[in-house]
């Protein structure tokens, strides 16, 4: 069995390595520096009794010692005897205020075996605060059933006890798609990620943990950072400097956007209305026997209506007045990123998308035998090359041949 978590700070350990029965209460004590939510907590013990009651409880105090009030408690029933698990209070939202003290803790009223990390010497840093102390003695604190309030005098510093909890919000922009499920052994299970970036402005970062629980007795949890930057979202300026009406532009853009390309490259939207285009044309590799795609402006029978930043296209202009730019209709961010170009054996009509010009034998596969490049005084407006002898940059279109299908991989 395993559940998922996703948040920013957790602290945790591994299956406990040795354990003993005692006291009918443990925990650790917390400072918290930053306000928060306490979102999950659980431990990890060996039920040595049959139907052992274990009680999650949370208390606050505005002090390191005195009076501790309880603000939370929940009950996992009948817990059978087995070897040492992962027990959770399941989701909860315990609100915790910045500058008080909480014992985040766990009673029982049968026999259990539990252990902590000897090793680590508190005060242990998290993002929210701080663990002041493990809660070790000899006698009851607060007891089971736990009592609404406790005195708390423990004043030594003990190491903390295995215990995870999970504290702040969920980031917005992250899903998980399954968040509990069961795993058959030696089988795996595919978990689904989703990011979601609508709305967040360009250079925003943020990082998160996916943390994934389970009974299993090697490996209790793994964790997972994830971490989102956010590229600057911009339209791009095609620059068409060197062409006239008339002329076909041998032109693509790299900012990572895909779309109906009549909607795309429409220079009236976002750009000065100045450029503008009657046909576009893409070579599809994989249609033999049609290869040729077109798209007549203002048509809907077109057979080349998407566009996005890996294909380069020829496109017919008919007016490019005003600052002889194509603006793209939508913003799109740079790839922080490879960008994955499928190329199949023989020609393929491809763009660049990266901000790096490169020479193309550096960027290319090894499969790369010739490139083509835009020349207006050409017959057919290309000229070969090896891929030695050309540098690919961005907006700019070019044929590439391989002798064999291959990836390429373009760098940022």
């Amino acid at each position: 069995d395993y559940s998922i978590d996703v948040g920013e700070e957790n602290y945790t350990t591994n299956y406990p390595t040795y354990g003993w029965a005692g006291a009918p209460d443990r925990g650790n004590l917390h400072h918290i520096t930053t306000s928060t939510v306490l979102r999950e907590f659980g431990i990890s013990v060996k039920v040595e009794t049959n139907y052992t009651n274990i009680c999650f409880v949370v208390y606050e105090g505005l002090n390191y010692t005195g009076t501790f009030n309880r603000i939370f408690e929940n009950y996992k029933l009948n817990c059978m005897k087995e070897d040492f698990r992962d027990y959770s209070t399941g989701p909860i939202n315990v609100s915790l205020t910045a500058g008080n003290y909480y014992v985040i803790g766990f009673s029982w009223n049968g026999t259990v075996r539990y252990g902590r990390d000897n090793t680590v010497v508190p005060p242990v840093p998290m993002q929210y605060g701080s663990i002041v102390s493990g809660m070790a003695r000899t006698t009851p604190m607060w007891g089971y059933p736990p009592a609404t309030s406790y005195n708390q005098s423990v004043t030594v510093t003990y190491p903390p006890y295995y215990m995870r909890t999970l504290m702040g919000e969920a980031p917005s922009w992250l899903t998980v798609g399954s968040l509990s499920g069961n795993v058959s052994p030696s089988s795996s299970h595919n978990i689904t990620i989703d990011v979601d970036t609508t709305g967040l402005p360009g250079g925003y970062t943020d990082s998160s943990y996916l943390y994934v629980w389970s009974n299993d007795r090697d490996e209790g949890f793994i964790y997972v950072p994830i971490n989102l930057t956010v590229g600057n979202r911009v339209f791009y300026n095609i620059n068409l400097s060197s062409y006239s009406a008339g002329d076909w532009a041998f032109v693509s853009f790299p900012i990572n956007v895909s779309g109906n390309i009549q909607d795309i490259l429409n220079d009236a939207t976002e750009g000065d209305g100045g450029t503008a285009w009657d046909v576009a044309r893409w070579y599809d590799p994989l249609d033999a026997a049609d290869p040729w795609k077109i798209c007549r402006a203002g048509e809907s029978t077109n057979d080349l209506a998407t566009i996005d930043n890996t294909m380069g296209v020829w496109v017919h202009l008919t007016g490019n007045g005003g600052d002889h730019i194509l603006t793209t209709s939508q913003k799109g961010a740079y790839s922080t990123g490879m960008v994955n170009i499928s190329l199949y054996t023989g020609w393929n009509l491809v763009s660049y998308p990266s901000a790096t010009s490169r020479l193309a034998s550096t960027t290319l596969p090894g499969a790369a035998d010739m490139v083509a490049y835009y020349n207006s005084g050409a017959a057919y407006l290309v000229t070969e090359a090896l891929p030695t002898a050309v540098t690919f940059s961005e907006g700019n279109a070019y044929w590439v041949h391989v002798t064999a299908d291959v990836i390429w991989n373009v760098g940022v």
